[in-house]
């Protein structure tokens, strides 16, 4: 076996997003209130926040708050929507953001008011889409309203999710056409010291309720910020002079004018922020509670029963999943161990020897999945552009799929990590965040006819039932091995592999986030399971846990969760049952949770009675 294929224990495929960089795909999206962040006030003074009322058009509603949502800061109005005059929004509340505690009081009545509207519907005389908009709508509000009384376990200096590894992507990747496209962005880089500025203090704020980052989490984060001083910015510069060499819309001296002025910029404003950060850290350092896991704090698991629920989209208890979990780690481990004497391990290297870039893969799939998956009409060949990835995420993540804005679904961008760019691990990467993973499902679904498209969007790209998405990209891994070419025996082996890890370090996630179990207890616990032989517990894999809780589970449990719906679906219809037709029904229906595809798949196999 090649151990070094094998080895890929914790890596973040990719995409949902942390707002604004994370309006992007397979990363986990954060709205901005949710992160007690607002606007910097200076940029847009006289703009109004907008409030969505009660109207008897339930439609209007749900535009009403997808535009109230998007414009509460620039980097996210343009994330979500290309042009927001189509959405009725004038411009955004501001830049980047705040942390105060007045910011939070607003939002947070914004909220419930919009909460309290959305319950005078009555449900009966909503059209089936617009069930699933109220559906995932109130599990969002209610879902959060629940924690407002709770700590703040929002960590905006996360090791992995942090605003400071998210800057310069936010900028690189913020859409210019025009001139005063570009004043904006200029606008974007001064407003940075503000925002960080803001962060910092809430970042000692939770310092003091006793809630700040471990030791080496507060180093990685201090390393990653000397780096960006020590290079003098030039993330911030570099590919900002790129792009203004495609501006046909400036002249050579305007361009020159405009790349001297954002150097200043980032002298001034951005070098001044990533030294605040370092120091803000340093004097904190040490001042966090002892140990990992939500568990240790009060009102913790209550907080993960949030993350879970929100990240696997299934309404099951935590003992419910951990014992699910168990369950399927040990027997695809099992599984993985007797199916290993028939594999020929020539071919997890050979059947992926032709595939050298990401476009090879994507032919290939469009290919193989005639007949299998349903077609996006009128799709233009150039529907994506696929880049290298930043160096700030390709420590820990394989690949990224930036996603479009609700108004443009044709402009993908699929980052690829130099370190997955041939066989398997390159064709299951892209086959997961491209074709027919989340770059189609993404465009098929805001190309398709469903109710309320650009507030579902927002609400999957926030993270509200992410299981429903990583598990279909988690299956389309185990698709896209049979498309490749790989024979049954050696896909189902590899399938086994991947499926008993995933479930492994989503139990080390419940035990070190919900049971508060220690490294000796989780050891303890594997061992017992024989499932010591297949990962070691590790200090790296513990901190990993502590500092994106809930990670895996989307993954994990959202592919037993599509598995279960597909074998229920060809157990009802028997001969009936089509793989394309069900593809479409999954498809179809959308972003949303496991509790709601059940649901739309009884009245979807009525259809065959």
């Amino acid at each position: 076996m090649n151990s070094k294929r094998f080895s890929r224990i914790i890596r973040l495929i990719s995409a949902v997003t942390i707002l604004a960089f994370l309006l992007t795909g397979c990363f986990t999206v954060r709205l901005p209130f949710l992160d007690k962040k607002e606007t910097v006030k200076e940029m847009t003074e006289e703009t109004e926040r907008i409030t969505p009322e009660y109207t008897e058009n339930f439609d209007d509603f749900a535009d009403e708050v997808f535009a109230a949502f998007v414009s509460m800061d620039q980097i996210t109005l343009r994330s979500m929507v290309l042009d927001e005059k189509k959405f009725g929004i004038e411009k955004a509340l501001s830049s980047w953001g705040d942390f105060s505690e007045e910011t939070s009081e607003e939002e947070w009545a914004l909220i419930e008011q919009i909460y309290e509207n959305l319950l005078e519907y009555d449900y009966d005389e909503l059209s089936r889409g617009q069930r699933i908009t109220y559906d995932m709508l109130k599990l969002f509000l209610g879902g959060e309203l629940a924690l407002k009384d709770g700590p703040d376990f929002y960590d905006p200096l996360n090791p992995y999710l942090g605003w400071h590894l998210y800057l310069a992507f936010n900028l690189d990747t913020y859409q210019i056409r025009d001139k005063d496209d570009l004043d904006v962005y200029m606008t974007l880089v001064k407003d940075i010291k503000p925002f960080v500025e803001g962060m910092c203090d809430y970042v000692v704020r939770r310092s003091e309720a006793g809630m700040f980052m471990c030791d080496d989490h507060a180093t990685t984060v201090i390393e990653d910020c000397e780096s960006v001083i020590d290079s003098k910015g030039q993330d911030f510069i570099g590919g900002f002079e790129d792009r203004l060499d495609d501006f046909d819309f400036l002249s050579s001296k305007e361009k020159q004018e405009y790349a001297k002025n954002n150097k200043e910029n980032v002298e001034r404003y951005v070098i001044p922020s990533y030294e605040l950060i370092v120091k803000t850290i340093e004097d904190r350092m040490g001042s966090g509670e002892e140990g990992f896991g939500l568990a240790r704090y009060d009102g913790g698991k209550e907080y993960y029963e949030r993350i879970l629920e929100r990240k696997t989209g299934t309404s099951m208890s935590v003992d419910a999943l951990f014992e699910m979990l168990e369950e399927t780690a040990v027997t695809n481990k099992e599984m993985y161990f007797q199916s290993s004497i028939m594999v020929d391990y020539t071919l997890l290297n050979d059947a992926f020897s032709a595939y050298d870039a990401p476009e090879k893969v994507i032919e290939n799939n469009l290919r193989e999945m005639k007949g299998r998956f349903p077609e996006i009409p009128d799709a233009p060949e150039d529907f994506y552009v696929v880049e290298k990835m930043p160096d700030s995420f390709a420590r820990f993540a394989a690949g990224m799929y930036l996603m479009p804005q609700v108004d443009e679904p044709w402009e993908n961008t699929f980052y690829l990590n130099e370190s997955y760019t041939e066989g398997m691990d390159l064709y299951e990467v892209t086959s997961h965040e491209c074709v027919p993973g989340h770059l189609y499902q993404t465009v098929y679904f805001l190309t398709s006819d469903n109710s309320n498209i650009p507030l579902r969007y927002l609400i999957s790209n926030y993270g509200e039932g992410l299981g429903t998405q990583e598990g279909w990209t988690t299956y389309i891994e185990g698709v896209s091995y049979e498309m490749a070419g790989l024979p049954e025996a050696e896909t189902e082996f590899v399938g086994y592999y991947y499926q008993a890890q995933y479930a492994w370090i989503s139990l080390l996630d419940i035990g070190i986030n919900y049971y508060g179990w220690t490294k000796d207890d989780a050891e303890a616990f594997f061992s017992g399971n024989g499932l010591d032989e297949f990962i070691p517990v590790s200090d790296e894999l513990i901190e990993m846990v502590d500092a994106m809780p809930g990670m895996y589970l989307s993954y994990t449990v959202g592919r037993i969760e599509f598995q279960k719906m597909m074998d229920r679906a060809k157990a009802t219809l028997g001969d009936q049952y089509s793989e394309i037709e069900f593809h479409r029904f999954y498809m179809e229906v959308g972003p949303s949770t496991f509790d709601i595809l059940n649901r739309e798949m009884d009245e979807w196999m009525k259809e065959y009675e």
